[in-house]
């Protein structure tokens, strides 16, 4: 089967889905022609990993799927197989999501090999439900991230993993204080019910040991504990963040967010100069009204190097013309944006006045190429409103790619 594999070319060297290339039998494990990247794959009656392909040669990437198969032994075997053969790696991705046998004795295991990975520069790990790790286990694996001084790029994702507590934000982040050649970073703690301030606090003293940080992807959906106190905690760790190009915050549903939170955070961006792109999600923060799109449009008039903006309102239904027309004045400053979304989805106390302002104001963006603009739901949004909208978009250049709902 392997032969075969080599027999063929392929344009892209990461094949995502190999089913449709090797249909009957389909492989537990395969490798790819150009040597450079193993994808290791559990044996779905037995949980082993195929050792004897890790042992043939030392290869700089490796990947493993575990089709929620995973659970301590396989990480062991895994570990096992591993620890000598990558030792050498340059990019490593676990994928243990729904692996709902992994305990902390798995994660001491894997603990264990990602602190011979010396040279590692990319590591993703995905642990996406899984109930059975403590905030012990978390707190090993902030140990094992000291190690990683060469790291550029890292990825862990515990969403809905509901034993991720304050304790064990802790834990996790006292590791970054070794990240130092970190880069990129993407946080998802999405479901994540018991976290509190306290947490998003400690989480604001992590990022702020990474002094090369360059992108920052955060999500914290459904925490519903949080509030504008936590908001305002991450916040004043992003304000020394000036080399700062890539920012996004999910705070969807997050319902004790409210007006003053957002005009604590939002001070922080007049410090990040050289931000690039900005995506804000606050879709189902009900508590959100007019003045808190005043103070946002206060802090992104000072980001004139602004290149891609995205905020998501969606359903906070506060929100009326005087918030939509106090945010689409910033615009004349962001003298750079190229690229422009914005949803009010289900933003029941936005009218036509807010419509005509807010395309008045896009005409100043001279360096448009894509506009999305969604209002659906905004039941006072009359039919002359939609046409006025239409006639007025119209006159934008042909090179603006559009995107209308409403």
């Amino acid at each position: 089967m392997i032969e075969s594999l080599k027999a063929k070319k392929y344009e892209s060297p990461l094949i995502r889905n190999y089913s449709q290339i090797v249909k009957k039998p389909q492989p537990q494990h395969f490798r790819i022609p150009h040597h450079k990247l193993i994808i290791y794959r559990t044996n779905v009656r037995t949980k082993t990993v195929p050792t004897e392909i890790v042992k043939r040669k030392i290869r700089s990437s490796s990947k493993f799927l575990s089709d929620g198969k995973a659970d301590d032994q396989t990480i062991k075997q895994l570990s096992s197989a591993m620890i000598k053969a990558s030792r050498f790696s340059r990019i490593i991705n676990f994928d243990f999501q729904r692996c709902f046998e992994i305990t902390n004795t798995g994660i001491q295991r894997l603990n264990i090999f990602i602190m011979t990975l010396n040279h590692l520069k990319v590591l993703s790990l995905n642990f996406h439900r899984n109930k059975r790790i403590s905030s012990q286990g978390f707190v090993m694996f902030g140990k094992s991230l000291k190690r990683l001084n060469n790291l550029n790029d890292l990825t862990l994702v515990f969403s809905w993993c509901h034993s991720l507590t304050d304790q064990a934000v802790k834990g996790l982040t006292k590791g970054f204080q070794g990240l130092t050649s970190l880069e990129r970073m993407k946080l998802n703690f999405e479901g994540c019910d018991k976290i509190t301030d306290q947490g998003i606090k400690c989480l604001g003293h992590g990022i702020n040991r990474l002094k090369k940080i360059q992108s920052i992807n955060l999500k914290l959906h459904f925490c519903k504990q949080i509030t504008h106190k936590g908001m305002e905690s991450l916040g004043n760790s992003l304000k020394d963040k000036t080399h700062l190009k890539y920012l996004y915050l999910g705070y969807s549903r997050l319902r004790e967010i409210t007006d003053t939170g957002l005009k604590l955070f939002s001070q922080v961006f007049e410090k990040l100069s050289s931000l690039r792109i900005l995506t804000l999600n606050f879709s189902g923060c009900r508590k959100i009204a007019d003045d808190g799109l005043t103070s946002l449009r206060e802090s992104l008039s000072k980001l004139e190097l602004l290149q891609s903006l995205d905020l998501n309102f969606q359903e906070c239904q506060k929100i009326t013309d005087q918030g939509v027309k106090s945010l689409s004045q910033s615009f004349q400053k962001l003298i750079s944006l190229k690229t422009l979304t914005l949803n009010f989805n289900n933003c029941i106390k936005i009218t036509d006045e807010a419509i005509k302002s807010l395309c008045q104001e896009i005409h100043s963006l001279t360096l448009l190429e894509n506009l999305s603009l969604n209002f659906q739901s905004c039941r006072e949004i009359t039919p002359q409103g939609i046409k006025s909208m239409n006639d007025s978009l119209e006159l934008l250049p042909n090179s603006v790619k559009q995107t209308l709902s409403i």
